[in-house]
């Protein structure tokens, strides 16, 4: 027989009360969005209510009955875990699920005031400090429920372990309350749990429960829609007024500078915010990055220009300076070379300054949200660039050794790399050139895919031709040889064929 359609099964809503925990809630959701969602969709199918009635009830359950600040959280979160779960379920389901979630949340935060949108977007999850986060093992079946297995479920479900048969159909409701429910983030093996008892049963779906919700610890309902890619919730009008009110400093997450000022999100009051607080207002902060960013590099070139000017080989005059040189510029820039100038000192103390600012958004938005950011990866090549250069320098002044110094000034030429674009950065907020930062993201995840390929390639050419022509080549000379082949010089393997 064949299944009846999703307007016709009839689910128990989620309980929500305010004392349950952010893995209570996501325990919750995730069992009524698994059975509700049973067929794969996209996100626009959602709009038709007549198809996906479930989902509308649960939205109207939730805005009408459900008081509770980390509902769309714990919704986003889900939508980060669906598409990455692996069940027996037919293909596409999961990923349906997860544009499930993310279709309830966008619906739920439109029948929220600006208050309380405020509230359920921008607070932030304190997981860690928070000794409720783990679950009681003695609580009931459907809070104890959160990415457990099947197997562990149907444990619960009568006194003897019964298994999921993929391509067994049933009839009704039974069908869509036997159906496996999502395994945990890790994939991790569940056979051990076949001989377990209920109580270690419990324990380890607990760890792993807690496991999935530290991962979103320090993390508000915005920056876990980044980080779950939830790019349809973050395009809505609704979501996008919010970030315009955040960018222009509308809404402010700090109404003063001092050490014991709580973060938190409020709409901006001139008269009891501190002015300096205007500071972290987003635009403001863009602002001075490019000033930072520009004077960072006015010292790059300050320092490093003269220094590649002389160059780490002197002139091969015996004496008197160069034709049109003035005689004291040689002396200049030896002394550059050899000794740490002011402009290098600040250059150093730029450097550190940009060091601390990093470690202290990653501290700030940690190590998930931090990774979103695709200037990220440039700041730490910036950050690390510029440690082993003063390292280098330090060892090549100490050792007098010019060798090393000149290697230093070598590594510090390399963060142009990284400095010069992240200069034009800024050019992100425009609209063309902002859609222009994914791709170059997806393009750049391609071409490393692609590069390992070739490699795996090169190396095979490399055994073979260095075997063949090892009477005639050294493997150091085939090495170069290949790369210019691969690099397009192909008319240079013919030359070298008749050799080999």
């Amino acid at each position: 027989m064949a299944l009846p359609s999703m307007g016709e099964v009839d689910l128990d809503l989620p309980r929500i009360v305010s004392s349950h925990t952010f893995p209570d809630i996501i325990a919750k959701l995730s069992t009524y969005i698994q059975d509700a969602i049973t067929s794969p969709a996209v996100f626009d199918d959602f709009r038709s209510q007549t198809r996906f009635k479930l989902l509308t009830k649960l939205i109207h359950h939730l805005a009408d009955e459900v008081q509770h600040k980390h509902v769309v959280a714990a919704l986003l979160a889900l939508r980060s875990y669906y598409p990455n779960m692996q069940t027996d379920d037919e293909p596409g389901v999961n990923l349906a699920r997860g544009y499930a979630c993310e279709f309830v949340a966008w619906r739920y935060v439109l029948q929220l005031s600006e208050w309380e949108a405020i509230d359920c977007l921008l607070e932030e999850l304190n997981l860690v400090d928070d000794p409720t986060t783990t679950p009681n093992l003695r609580g009931d079946d459907e809070e104890q429920h959160l990415l457990s297995t099947p197997h562990e479920q149907d444990r619960r479900r009568s006194p003897e372990p019964t298994q999921y048969i993929p391509g067994h159909r049933q009839t009704g409701s039974q069908s869509l309350k036997n159906r496996p429910r999502p395994i945990s983030l890790r994939f991790d093996s569940v056979s051990d749990l076949f001989n377990s008892t209920q109580e270690e049963a419990d324990t380890a779906t607990h760890a792993r429960n807690k496991e999935f919700a530290i991962y979103f610890d320090r993390l508000n309902a915005l920056e876990i829609a980044t980080v779950a890619g939830a790019k349809k919730f973050l395009s809505q009008r609704v979501v996008q007024k919010l970030i315009e009110k955040i960018w222009r400093g509308d809404i402010v997450f700090w109404e003063s500078m001092s050490v014991d000022s709580i973060k938190e999100a409020k709409v901006y009051n001139k008269r009891k915010a501190d002015p300096f607080c205007r500071l972290r207002v987003p635009r403001y902060l863009k602002f001075f990055e490019a000033v930072f960013f520009m004077s960072f590099l006015a010292l790059y070139y300050a320092v490093l220009v003269p220094i590649q000017r002389s160059g780490r080989r002197p002139p091969s005059a015996p004496s008197g300076p160069a034709p049109g040189q003035t005689p004291g510029i040689s002396d200049d820039r030896s002394r550059a070379f050899h000794s740490i100038t002011p402009v290098e000192i600040l250059l150093y103390i730029w450097i550190a300054g940009f060091a601390y600012d990093e470690f202290g958004e990653y501290r700030d938005a940690g190590q998930a949200f931090y990774s979103t950011d695709f200037w990220s990866l440039w700041d730490l090549g910036t950050v690390i660039i510029g440690l082993a250069f003063f390292i280098l320098r330090i060892l090549g002044l100490a050792k007098q050794s010019d060798e090393i110094i000149g290697t230093s000034f070598d590594v510090l030429s390399l963060a142009a790399l990284f400095l010069v674009p992240r200069i034009f950065s800024i050019l992100s907020l425009n609209s063309y050139f902002g859609t222009l930062i994914p791709c170059l993201r997806e393009m750049t995840k391609d071409f490393v895919k692609f590069l390992s390929l070739v490699l795996i390639l090169y190396l095979g050419f490399l055994t073979t031709f260095t075997l063949l022509a090892r009477d005639n080549f050294t493997a150091r000379q085939m090495t170069v040889i290949l790369i210019k082949v691969f690099f397009g010089s192909s008319y240079l393997g013919f030359e070298v064929a008749q050799d080999m």
